[in-house]
């Protein structure tokens, strides 16, 4: 601020005192003040000027030309073209390149650019056009067939060089010193101040030249006019007297003006002859000096209000501080000046740290830090300093000078004692926080253990005690007794495991569940947490081992977690496989195998030995690289052991590990399927990069009975499909993997389907990790079906049954198309039993997930909030709990956290909680798991969706029939999905009108709510109101309308809030629409 001020007063100045030369331009005065001088000086101050100017358009232009260079840029796109030959990337890199040539030419014309810079500037253009060169070389090699192993080898760019370019122009300082500039500008000022005092000493003398010259040219005149005219000489003594008087009066002003130093009183001025203006001159040089001297003031005051300033010499005296830098300290200027610095040491710092910032700051380098001071009083204080060495001079104070002229430093603080002060308390409560955790853990685990050995003893003696005789009486007191130790033995062992300190006394069930799903859905769950590393998740269940089984599901799918997320952990790229086998079947049971197979770091030889012990792992490095308790494969292995089971380990050192699992499990009742098509001679292509897939679905498919064929190369997949077809033996299904290199199934589908020989081809595509929009994306490029990897068995073969009848253009067949035909091809509806408690602050939402429970048998208790879910849930023991995310007051979130508490401290298993949400990425499915909840439904509800959850978390409930429902044929509206609409007015029955009344309440009220909101309106109402508005139009069937609501409350939860006005005008016309397509029906 203070050099653009000194700049203004530079440009100002040398204005006013051109045009003062100008008045007394026939003097020799302007040789003596030497012009030629105070206009070189300007001219430096002007280049200063362009350059600072210029300064942030240099780094505007370096970032974009690191930007070019970047991902995406010509490089990646060059490389890209250089691999798959596609045309878009070269597009894309001839665009970039142009671009990058155009800032680099933008670059070059910039002032400050010095020669240096200018040389990397050229290394970076040479390596462009080098690769714009190469580019056309490419092209022509991949015309002639060249393969691009060669093609590579023949063209090889040193790129280096223009990086290091680059990098040395993003990092190097540009050429503006603000510290050489000050000098600059100040040299400048004081040559200005000395040419305005020679100025202002020759306009005095020429003042009295002239006056002696008037009065020498009036006696002469007078006596000529006295000789020729008495009348002339009288007005001329006249005239004489008057130009006498006022040249004196000015003379008198302008000395007492430069003696006293006096420049607000301006000079009078009569009339409009030579002195006259002289003299207006001169009271414009003093307006501007008067008006330079305040703007100094002003800029002054201003830095002192908000910035605690001092300047010591090179031996840290005190030589300078602003009145900010005393009110902090409690000390005055005077106690300060000549003081050393160290009288403000608080000793908060060791030695070795000043040292260390005086070794800094006389390197020449700027010192930041935050530092504690003591105040005159003896209290601290922390500042946030900020030390810049500089040149010293008692005559003009801070100079510029560079490291071998250091003679003082000034100090730049910024009070920040309140913000440390709120950072100890904030340390301080983590650290009770931390103690009372540790101390509550503590006294779990000893009085869960305390209390276990007495209830040993008091179950073992009721045991023996059974034995004896009894009276039917004494049986009955003495079973309460034993249901009742058990019980409560049964809840000091969870407490015992949930602590992972204590695993043994864990109680198995012993139910039916489907292992390939727990799998599957173990592998999913994992599989979210790693959508950032490359890695293939693979489900290896063989054909021939049994799906149902009775055991423990819940400690089963705990180990498949356990280490499938430790493979996660260690695996940075390759696939991490999930095995499944039948080792051995006598009678009804059954000897499983299951491996957890990675291509992760691995471990030593040394490292298995104790790789099962408590509060271990591989090595101490791996702890601090990989985090983790080292309680995991412990707590495993005695699960293991408890389901009379063995667990193992081998591992290769560098690349990779497999943890196989062998126990033994009952066969359970194989429920009735629907009976699909046979497959058997169905002719099929798969392709798939990965060696282990290709192994694994050949194995799968051929046990379907169809006859595969695999290929792991993208561009062998048409020749194949030609050949067959040539040979009059087409292949039938063509199944591809969505995420190969250099060409996606996406882009091998789409080349087939440009193919009229191939327009029948029935194609499938996987994906390992699917993302939301998948299956249009898909639908779009004409496949017949979409699915997971991680898949079933049943569900692979459903879909390729129904692939063979299915055309383009009817609904991609994908698991839930699948789930949806079955159940209504099954012709029944579960029927469940139990109490459960639906949290749901949306009336419509409400009214809807109510009906669909009740229907389904269950018993529903209402909350309308998460607040008076989490009190409901206290009073009365729940068999499930429906939590919607969103809702006012406590959200589902919160809710979930509090319910969880409470069952800790109420010793309670753990009630299974559904989140129920309007948002499907991964992001908002893990924060609903991370939250404590079990499971997820989305909205809008599907009877088929709350059956499927229902039946994974209320085991063992009966089964009743129901009326078949159809799947609505009618014709699709833009604003309106006749099918959902449709749905639930089957679903509704009766309720149905009033359901919809209570949905076109809840959205006009919502309307309403939006309307009136203004910039006082809380964000967070505003997000709400959107995603209720969202939740009900889904429900609907108004899926334009909640798309758009959808997109309101992504601004929204960015903290974006501009746009609600014309979402809202978006809302209400849309809403138009969609009454219109109900009345339509």
């Amino acid at each position: 601020a203070g050099l653009s001020y000194k700049i203004n007063f530079i440009s100002n100045e040398r204005d006013l005192l051109i045009r003062n030369f100008e008045i007394i331009a026939d003097t020799k005065l302007k040789d003596q003040i030497q012009l030629n001088l105070l206009l070189s000086y300007a001219k430096d101050v002007n280049v200063m000027r362009n350059i600072a100017l210029n300064r942030v358009e240099r780094n505007v232009l370096l970032n974009r030309i690191q930007n070019f260079f970047g991902y995406g840029g010509l490089i990646h796109s060059y490389k890209n073209y250089l691999i798959r030959g596609d045309k878009r990337y070269l597009n894309n890199f001839e665009v970039v390149s142009r671009e990058a040539l155009l800032v680099i030419k933008e670059l070059r014309l910039l002032a400050g650019i010095t020669l240096n810079e200018l040389s990397q500037i050229a290394i970076i253009e040479s390596t462009i056009k080098e690769y714009i060169k190469h580019t056309e070389t490419i092209s022509e090699l991949r015309r002639d067939g060249t393969p691009v192993s060669q093609i590579d080898q023949q063209i090889k760019i040193n790129d280096f060089p223009a990086i290091v370019a680059l990098s040395a122009l993003l990092k190097g300082e540009t050429n503006i010193k603000p510290t050489f500039w000050w000098q600059k500008s100040t040299e400048l000022i004081e040559s200005i101040v000395e040419i305005r005092d020679e100025l202002r000493e020759q306009i005095i003398q020429l003042s009295f030249t002239e006056a002696e010259k008037a009065k020498k040219e009036l006696i002469i005149y007078a006596l000529l006019t006295i000789i020729t005219l008495l009348f002339v000489g009288i007005l001329s003594l006249i005239i004489l007297k008057r130009l006498v008087t006022d040249v004196t009066g000015i003379s008198k002003s302008m000395k007492l003006m430069v003696n006293k130093g006096n420049y607000k009183t301006p000079l009078k001025v009569h009339g409009h002859d030579e002195l006259s203006d002289m003299a207006n001159s001169f009271n414009t040089l003093l307006s501007t000096i008067n008006a330079s001297q305040i703007q100094l003031l002003g800029q002054k005051a201003a830095m002192d209000e908000h910035s605690i300033i001092a300047t010591t010499d090179l031996r840290g005296t005190i030589t300078y501080v602003n009145q900010k830098f005393c009110d902090i300290s409690g000390y005055t200027k005077n106690e300060l000046i000549g003081e050393n610095h160290r009288i403000l040491n608080s000793n908060s710092q060791p030695k070795s740290y000043w040292k260390e910032m005086f070794k800094t700051v006389f390197k020449g380098n700027i010192w930041h830090d935050e530092i504690k001071n003591k105040a005159k009083d003896g209290s601290s204080y922390w500042v946030d300093t900020t030390i810049v060495p500089v040149g010293w001079d008692t005559r003009s104070n801070l100079l510029d000078s560079d490291s071998n002229s250091i003679k003082g430093f000034i100090a730049i603080r910024t009070d920040i004692t309140e913000r440390k002060k709120q950072q100890l308390k904030l340390i301080d409560a983590n650290i009770k926080a931390e103690q009372a955790s540790t101390a509550k853990a503590q006294f779990l685990a000893t009085m869960s253990h305390e209390i276990r050995t007495p209830m040993n003893g008091v179950l073992g003696m009721a045991q023996l005690l059974e034995d004896t005789s009894l009276d039917d009486e004494q049986k009955e007191y003495l079973e309460t007794i034993i249901a009742s130790g058990t019980n409560l033995l049964s809840i000091i062992n969870d407490i015992l495991d949930f602590s992972k300190l204590d695993a043994e006394m864990a109680v198995l069930e012993k139910i039916p569940f489907d292992l390939e799903l727990l799998c599957q859905d173990s592998m999913s769950l994992v599989s979210i947490n790693a959508s950032d590393k490359p890695i293939e998740f693979i489900l290896d269940y063989h054909p021939d081992c049994p799906r149902h089984l009775i055991g423990d599901p819940s400690r089963t799918r705990q180990v498949l977690m356990n280490l499938i997320g430790n493979a996660v952990k260690f695996t940075h790229k390759g696939f991490i496989r999930c095995g499944v086998s039948c080792q051995a079947e006598t009678g009804g049971k059954v000897r499983i195998r299951i491996e957890i197979q990675d291509t992760g770091i691995g471990l030593k030889q040394s490292a298995l030995k104790n790789l099962f012990d408590e509060f271990t792992q591989a090595d101490t490095s791996t702890t601090r690289s990989y985090g983790g308790t080292g309680l995991g494969l412990a707590i495993t292995k005695k699960i293991v052991a408890l389901m009379e089971g063995e667990i193992g380990v081998d591992s290769v050192y560098g690349k990779g590990t497999t943890f196989y699992l062998d126990y033994s499990l009952s066969k359970a009742k194989i429920p009735k399927l629907v009976n699909e098509p046979s497959l058997k001679g169905i002719k099929a292509l798969f392709v798939d990069n990965h060696k282990e897939n290709r192994r694994i679905f050949k194995k799968m498919l051929e046990h379907m009975g169809l006859i595969i064929t695999t290929e792991s190369k993208y561009f062998k997949v048409i020749p194949e499909l030609e050949i067959a077809e040539s040979e009059g033996n087409p292949y039938q299904i063509v199944i591809l993997d969505h995420n190969m290199p250099l060409q996606s199934g996406l882009d091998i589908g789409l080349s087939i389907r440009k193919m009229t020989q191939f327009d029948n081809q029935k194609l499938m595509i996987f994906s390992s990790i699917g993302q939301k929009g998948d299956a249009a994306l898909f639908a779009r490029a004409g496949f017949n079906a979409y699915l997971n990897k991680l898949c079933q068995y049943e569900v692979l073969q459903s879909i390729l049954s129904r692939m063979l009848e299915h055309k383009i253009g009817q609904q991609i067949i994908t698991k839930h198309t699948i789930d949806e035909i079955k159940t209504i091809e099954s012709n029944n509806i579960p029927c469940f039993s139990g109490l459960i408690l639906l949290a749901e602050d949306v009336l419509p939402n409400q009214i809807i997930a109510e009906k669909f429970l009740t229907n389904l048998g269950l018993k529903v208790v209402l909350a309308n909030d998460g607040l008076d879910a989490l009190n409901t849930f206290k009073e009365q023991k729940f068999d499930l709990v429906f939590m919607d995310c969103r809702m006012p007051d406590m959200d589902g979130y919160e809710a979930t956290a509090a319910i969880r508490s409470f069952e800790v401290l109420q010793k309670q298993k753990a009630t299974p909680v559904i989140a129920l949400t309007a948002n499907v990425s991964n992001d908002d499915r893990k924060l609903c798991i991370n939250a404590g909840m079990n499971d997820v439904v989305t909205k809008p509800f599907k009877q088929a969706d709350l059956i499927q959850c229902l039946s994974r978390w209320l085991p063992g409930n009966n089964i009743a029939k129901a009326e078949k429902v159809n799947a609505p044929n009618s014709k699709s509206h833009p604003s309106l999905d006749k099918k959902i609409y449709k749905t639930l007015q089957q679903d509704m029955e009766d309720d149905f009108e009033h359901v919809v009344e209570t949905i076109y309440e809840s959205i006009n009220s919502l309307f309403e709510a939006l309307q009136s909101s203004d910039e006082n309106t809380p964000i967070l109402d505003l997000t709400r109101f959107a995603h209720s508005l969202k939740s009900i139009a889904s429900n609907l069937g108004a899926l334009q309308l909640a798309k758009l609501a959808d997109e309101l409350e992504t601004e929204l939860n960015n903290k974006n809030r501009s746009n609600v006005e014309k979402y809202v005008s978006l809302f209400i016309e849309e809403y138009k629409n969609v009454c219109q397509a109900i009345s339509n029906l």
